[in-house]
């Protein structure tokens, strides 16, 4: 018999592969599938009344490290464990101790410990201090961070953690910086003040700032060497403190 040419079609049907979660009581965790074309999977995050999530794991017994993601390109059916961990605190509860920082002039940091059973905020109200971690969820730790304080005026700022409705407030203070006192502009300087018109005489180019006496900035100013003046009739009443970045320091009190 004479050949014939025989043609061969191969048809290919990609493998689809079961994805399956064990939540635990947990919810928001649907299984799934995929297939060696799929792209990135992120593994969803899973609530439950109570505890606080802590990862997939791909054994009953959480062994190994957690799982966020099954990459593109992978093959094979998956498993997933939910790992849980028992909030401590009142589901609604937000506390933390202590409630009041201080700090000296050259600054530093403290430690606050926070109470809760919730997802949480911490912010701060001056530059000059510095939290971490911006966020958490349950029990933790809050660091707060004070900047040398280089002006001989005592300053105040809060630590603001909000969350479920709740805030708390965390007081923080530090002390006056001292003036360079072997500085010769802190032994020159000449200030006076009449008629809302502050008068400044240093020797030098430096840089004028006025504060409320709680620590509050007001003013801020440059000025060349020799004698400079600055209108402070915008500026609340009562006791002030002006403050050359030499290391001088006066205080003057606007009536006007």
């Amino acid at each position: 018999m004479p050949g014939h040419a025989v043609t061969v079609t191969a048809i290919y049907e990609l493998a689809v592969y079961t994805v399956i979660c064990h939540p635990d009581g947990g919810t928001g965790a649907p299984n799934g599938s995929y297939t060696v074309e799929s792209a990135e999977i992120t593994l969803p995050v899973p609530s439950k009344d109570g505890s606080i999530f802590r990862g997939w794991y791909e054994s009953a017994d959480f062994a190994g490290s957690p799982v966020t993601a099954i990459p593109a390109g992978s093959t094979g059916n998956r498993e997933y464990w939910a790992k849980w961990e028992a909030e401590t605190g009142d589901a609604s509860s937000l506390e933390v101790s202590p409630s009041l920082l201080e700090f000296a002039a050259a600054g530093g940091w403290q430690g606050v410990s926070v109470t809760s059973g919730i997802t949480w905020t911490a912010i701060g109200s001056a530059a000059w201090i510095t939290v971490t971690p911006a966020s958490g969820s349950g029990n933790g730790t809050v660091v707060v961070t004070a900047a040398a304080n280089t002006v001989a005026v005592a300053r105040s700022a809060t630590v603001m953690l909000t969350g479920g409705g709740i805030m708390q407030t965390i007081t923080v203070t530090q002390e006056s910086g001292q003036p360079d006192v072997g500085n010769a502009a802190v032994e020159t300087a000449d200030v006076r003040y009449a008629a809302g018109i502050l008068s400044v005489y240093t020797p030098s180019v430096e840089r004028i700032d006025v504060y409320a006496i709680g620590g509050a900035l007001l003013y801020q100013a440059q000025k060349a060497a020799g004698e400079a003046t600055f209108s402070l009739r915008h500026l609340p009443k009562g006791v002030l403190i002006v403050c050359g970045s030499s290391g001088w320091t006066r205080k003057i009190v606007n009536s006007d």
